[in-house]
């Protein structure tokens, strides 16, 4: 078994597919997901679009716990960066040897709630951040969908590092 994410950019739908090891698919999840750059203008991605994640296929790797959720719905912070990211943070890993991350790659970049700027970066629902190239979530989303998804494919799967892949897509902006 395996999964399958894919991000549209220009409808900001993530989903999520169970590729089974026959070969069927099945659409599991379908949420909203932002790629909303940052909005300043200090930086740019190759296409000059504000730090945008870049088109191609990733590797997703292991749900990294960052804040603590407790069960009464507060929240235990335990580094000063996790209001970027809420209580998970989803690393993904492009394939160094594809043309698309010769072309597009860029290391240091995931799947995330939270966001810095929030009023409640902790949130179930915070808003729409600017992020420096990641993919985001809304905190409830990344918790009760996206982690426990990725988890259950790396746990039912005989190569868990490779067991989820993700395709970032962009239109026209994928040449």
């Amino acid at each position: 078994m395996r999964g399958h994410l894919v991000f549209n950019g220009p409808t900001r739908q993530l989903k999520y597919f169970l590729v089974a090891d026959d070969g069927s698919v099945e659409l599991r999840h379908q949420i909203e997901c932002h790629d909303v750059g940052i909005a300043d203008g200090t930086q740019a991605d190759p296409y000059g679009h504000d730090c945008k994640c870049p088109p191609g296929l990733y590797f997703v790797g292991a749900p990294q716990a960052c804040a603590v959720r407790k069960p009464d719905g507060s929240v235990i912070v335990q580094h000063p960066d996790d209001a970027a990211y809420g209580c998970w943070f989803s690393p993904l890993y492009g394939d160094p040897t594809s043309d698309s991350f010769q072309k597009h790659g860029r290391a240091g970049i995931g799947i995330h709630g939270g966001g810095s700027a929030a009023p409640n970066p902790f949130a179930l629902k915070q808003g729409w951040y600017a992020t420096l190239g990641c993919l985001r979530l809304q905190n409830i989303d990344n918790e009760e969908t996206h982690v426990p998804f990725v988890n259950y494919v790396r746990q039912n799967s005989s190569n868990p590092e490779y067991s989820t892949t993700l395709s970032v897509f962009w239109g026209d902006r994928t040449s």
